[in-house]
């Protein structure tokens, strides 16, 4: 047999086969690398809503500063984002819901998440000032310092914090 007769039967069909796996492997590729990027987004947008869920909470606790007769120290939040009327936080959250309050992170709720600065620590007194919203010279119109502490909890368990102080009174 001469060199010219031989067979090429089946060549491009191995070539063919060898495109498409190399193709499908890149298309599983890309498949998996946008999964990974959506499960990211998700995550982040959980993390962003549950800041954002612990700012709302650090917000209603400041509107119960300006409720006359509230001393702050007395002051305590455990409310559920989904259903305003009910003030106590369950187990068992449902999907999309939250829960406010005003304590650390895994403590009980009993303690109290506003507590005076006595004025010989670090930070009270007539030192302790904000400079965002000076208005007045430090100490002049009085009033105490307070810090407050509120987080929120998802449906997942997840957690975010906000540590702050405040000065409340004249």
């Amino acid at each position: 047999m001469r060199p010219e007769e031989t067979s090429q039967r089946g060549s491009a069909l191995l070539l063919s086969m060898v495109l498409v796996a190399i193709l499908a492997g890149l298309v599983v590729a890309a498949l998996s690398f946008s999964r990974s990027e959506l499960a990211g987004a998700k995550a982040d947008l959980a993390g962003d809503a549950l800041v954002e869920c612990a700012d709302a909470a650090r917000q209603h606790l400041l509107s119960h500063f300006k409720m006359f007769g509230t001393p702050p120290t007395q002051i305590e939040l455990n409310l559920r984002t989904d259903k305003p009327g009910v003030v106590a936080c369950a187990p068992g959250l449902p999907e999309g819901a939250a829960c406010l309050k005003s304590n650390h992170i895994e403590t009980a709720t009993t303690v109290k998440g506003v507590r005076l600065v006595g004025a010989g620590m670090a930070g009270g007194g007539r030192n302790a000032q904000d400079l965002t919203n000076k208005v007045v010279r430090p100490g002049a119109l009085g009033g105490q310092y307070y810090t407050a502490v509120v987080h929120c909890e998802d449906a997942q368990g997840r957690q975010s914090e906000v540590e702050f102080g405040v000065k409340f009174g004249l």
